[in-house]
């Protein structure tokens, strides 16, 4: 066990440095703090993120977070940031604090699991794997971030959902930004789908279990006069946690003053 502040053997990269593959980042939370700490944190030395993505992406994001913002508030105590990164990086999984087995890992060999809460958007699970699938095996011009596109494409039926990604994967050079390509890929094909009468607007059962709110959101969607359409994977989530007839009567409202409500969602 190294004490935090001394260098593991073979310096900062000695732990983990050949971990900074495909894998590593998923979130680029990990990429964004550093670059802020290096900006803004007055680092006595450059914080290396190519030394200490591997070991931080070992990690739960939570712990890794962690550790970058005990580093911003010792900062001016330690001479060697990445160092230290690197060795409480290792402390940390030492202790257990290394990613879970997660759903799908034995089939896709990325580590951790779906983040909390993905059972209620995702509960088949099949979104995160596609999601850690494309981001192993498919060259991305920046990796797919699962959080960032689960709610456009829960709404989806599975197949309409796996279409989406699949055109990810099919045309991955020309899309710049595939997370923003994810959803409004899966707006549109919601909209396409609900105006020819398919299965796009749904929700699983465990956040709408009566389903009332699914369809009277697609109602209002198809009759009333709103100034643009209700988005149900960013309501559903508010309207499921309180009573169902507090639900439908704010949707009641919504359809009473229709159009003068610029921001229905």
């Amino acid at each position: 066990t190294f004490a935090v502040g001394a260098l593991p053997p073979g310096g900062p990269g000695g732990f983990g440095a050949g971990a900074a593959g495909a894998g590593a980042d998923p979130t680029r939370k990990i990429g964004r703090q550093v670059g802020w700490l290096n900006k803004n944190a007055n680092l006595k030395a450059k914080l290396s993120y190519t030394d200490i993505v591997g070991p931080l992406s070992a990690l739960a994001i939570t712990q890794a977070m962690k550790i970058l913002k005990d580093l911003e508030g010792s900062a001016e105590q330690i001479d060697d940031p990445t160092g230290y990164v690197t060795v409480a990086a290792q402390q940390a999984l030492q202790a257990g604090g290394g990613l879970q087995l997660g759903l799908g890992e034995g089939d896709l060999g990325v580590p951790g699991g779906p983040p909390p809460g993905a059972a209620a958007l995702d509960p088949t699970g099949k979104i995160w794997r596609q999601v850690q699938w494309l981001n192993k095996n498919v060259t991305l011009v920046v990796p797919l971030v699962f959080e960032e596109v689960v709610g456009s494409l829960a709404p989806l039926d599975v197949p309409s959902a796996m279409a989406v990604l699949k055109e990810v994967e099919e045309r991955h050079a020309e899309i710049p930004d595939p997370n923003a390509h994810v959803v409004a890929a899966a707006a549109q094909k919601g909209a396409a789908l609900e105006a020819a009468g398919g299965p796009a607007t749904q929700v699983p059962s465990a956040l709408d279990p009566t389903g009332k709110i699914t369809r009277q959101v697609n109602w209002l969607n198809r009759n009333a006069t709103l100034a643009r359409p209700l988005e149900l994977a960013e309501v559903i989530g508010p309207l499921a946690d309180i009573d169902i007839s507090k639900a439908m009567a704010i949707l009641k409202e919504l359809q009473t003053q229709g159009a003068s409500i610029a921001d229905p969602s």
